[in-house]
């Protein structure tokens, strides 16, 4: 015999079942199908050992073994976003600030760290520095939306302090990997820590800058950071000097590629 309420218990059991399935089920289509919803706007929740998996994949992630192989921007980019070699940094960034690449840049402008503006958008120069650089750029006859523009490090040092040597180092395996798949013909440094990255240590702008340098099989052309130009004023020989480097920089581009076509 069965005992008396059995079935209302079992059918009671199978619906629970049921609606378990169809949660599982609506889930998995939230995150196979992001044209039908996306965890941007609906909260989907992973499981705990999903999390483990990615922070043990982001923390065996070293820059200078990945770097090297990858085939384009776009999966050096993701790379990067992936990446927490430097601990402190990735803790305290709201985003990584790769770059920019315009089809055909034949331009590369490198930069010293994301400062707050550009880790709160993601994209490189964006802030006062930013402004200042695309008015000094349209000044020496060039359109920024055609320069390649790229930081040492992709992180936001804490308060926009100098990133430190060990970061650096750990750091440059993109940069390196960013030149190689740009491929531009003129590299313009600003600042001092790109300069120190390109140069090396010893490396100065007031003794390096307002020349061409041979480097990598490139022209480089140092100059300093637009923040410094800022702080110093508009009238200032740093502002002067930036502008005057920046139309050496076209003048540069120019000359090679008119070389390049002969």
């Amino acid at each position: 015999m069965t005992p008396r309420g059995a079935g209302t218990r079992d059918a009671a059991a199978r619906d629970a079942a049921a609606r378990d399935a169809a949660a599982r089920d609506a889930e998995t289509s939230l995150q196979d199908n992001p044209e039908t919803g996306s965890s941007a706007s609906v909260a989907v929740p992973r499981p705990a050992d999903h999390h483990q998996e990615g922070d043990a994949a982001a923390a065996d992630l070293v820059p200078a073994d990945v770097a090297p192989s990858l085939a384009s921007w776009d999966e050096l980019a993701a790379a990067a976003c992936r990446c927490t070699a430097c601990p402190e940094l990735a803790a305290a960034r709201t985003n990584v600030v790769v770059g920019v690449n315009p089809p055909g840049a034949r331009i590369l402008l490198i930069g010293e760290a994301p400062g707050a503006t550009e880790d709160a958008k993601g994209l490189p120069f964006v802030g006062a520095s930013g402004r200042l650089l695309d008015r000094l750029l349209s000044e020496a006859g060039l359109v920024r939306s055609q320069v390649a523009v790229a930081n040492i490090l992709k992180c936001r040092p804490p308060n926009n302090r100098k990133p430190k040597k060990s970061e650096m180092d750990r750091c440059s395996p993109w940069i390196d990997r960013q030149l190689a798949l740009i491929d531009p013909a003129v590299v313009c440094t600003l600042g001092g820590t790109a300069l120190e990255w390109a140069l090396g240590r010893n490396a100065r702008i007031g003794t390096a800058r307002g020349a061409e340098h041979e480097w990598r099989g490139r022209v480089l052309i140092p100059t300093y950071h637009p923040s410094a130009a800022l702080r110093f004023g508009l009238d200032s020989p740093a502002m002067e000097a930036l502008r005057d480097d920046l139309k050496l920089v076209e003048a540069a581009a120019s000359r090679l590629r008119a070389e390049s076509t002969r």
